[in-house]
């Protein structure tokens, strides 16, 4: 509400906040024959945002000490992305433990999109795991 004396400023998005952002999962969990696997999936929507801070590039008269303008760099902007992943698992019992083997996929679209940070997101990755428990 403040930017002192850059007028142009004021009501400005700050930098690297997206305009938009939701994401939805949904996960589905196999019975009878199929008993112990499960398939998740997720999408991530990052809708675009100013890369600089809303008062970078102010330009002031040296002898009247005024806001004049702006270079423009505050209006670049990063566009908006959308991301999907997706993860396979199979639980199983044996003995007094409990086994667990997973396989996720980030980015599975493989989409080049850059982040709110300039930097470029990660392409498809994928993880394995495996985990252990008493029971």
């Amino acid at each position: 509400t403040d930017a002192g004396r850059d007028t142009d400023a004021v009501g400005r998005p700050p930098a690297r906040q997206p305009s938009h952002q939701g994401s939805l999962a949904g996960k589905y969990t196999a019975s009878g024959v199929l008993r112990g696997f499960s398939c998740n999936w997720g999408g991530v929507y990052t809708g675009g945002s100013h890369v600089v801070t809303n008062t970078a590039g102010a330009i002031f008269d040296s002898r009247t000490r005024r806001y004049v303008g702006n270079n423009n760099q505050r209006t670049i902007t990063v566009g908006s992305s959308f991301r999907m992943d997706l993860g396979l698992r199979y639980q199983w019992k044996q003995s007094r433990f409990g086994h667990s083997v997973g396989l996720n996929v980030k980015n599975v679209l493989d989409r080049e999109y850059v982040k709110s940070s300039r930097v470029f997101g990660d392409r498809r990755s994928w993880f394995v795991s495996y985990a252990l428990a008493l029971r």
